[in-house]
């Protein structure tokens, strides 16, 4: 759901290869996993192939970002790598609670708002984040093995691009 959402902002149109391409996963899984999404009501697909996410699927698409964006701007403002906060906030995304989530989020707008400068920018970056905006551009969606706690499954990863 999270990758269907980046790539709605980054394409005309999403389509089954459009995911294929971006996770790195084949084809047939993609195709089973869509089938799975479109039968929980989280997008539908019409007979040009083409993916829309719905209501419930772009809601869960965008808590899901809004987590990453959240943890990795946490990490990174604690001295974590960016490669290493991205990938560790991938794995927290689908793990954590909405209530320790809300609870990370007001403790890290309470900073901003004492001024402590390093969660006063992370803050900042959760407050002013726009899901329209996308990843930072330097990353790109990746596969993460499917584990507990995987929505419906599959998650993403935001992996620095190599090449």
């Amino acid at each position: 759901l999270e990758c269907i959402l980046i790539l709605s902002k980054k394409l005309a149109a999403v389509r089954s290869i459009d995911i294929s391409k971006e996770l790195g996963f084949s084809r047939p899984s993609i195709s089973l996993a869509m089938k799975r999404l479109r039968e929980s009501g989280c997008i539908s697909i019409d007979d040009s192939g083409y993916i829309t996410l719905e209501p419930e699927g772009k809601a869960i698409a965008e808590n899901t970002y809004r987590r990453h964006f959240l943890l990795c701007r946490v990490l990174t403002a604690l001295g974590v790598s960016e490669e290493t906060a991205q990938e560790d906030a991938c794995r927290i995304e689908h793990v954590l609670s909405q209530e320790s989530f809300d609870r990370l989020f007001e403790y890290v707008e309470t900073k901003r708002k004492a001024g402590s400068a390093k969660t006063a920018e992370a803050a900042a970056a959760a407050q002013r984040m726009d899901v329209a905006g996308g990843p930072p551009r330097s990353f790109s969606v990746k596969k993460l093995p499917v584990g507990p706690g995987a929505p419906y499954g599959a998650a993403c990863m935001f992996r620095k691009k190599t090449a």
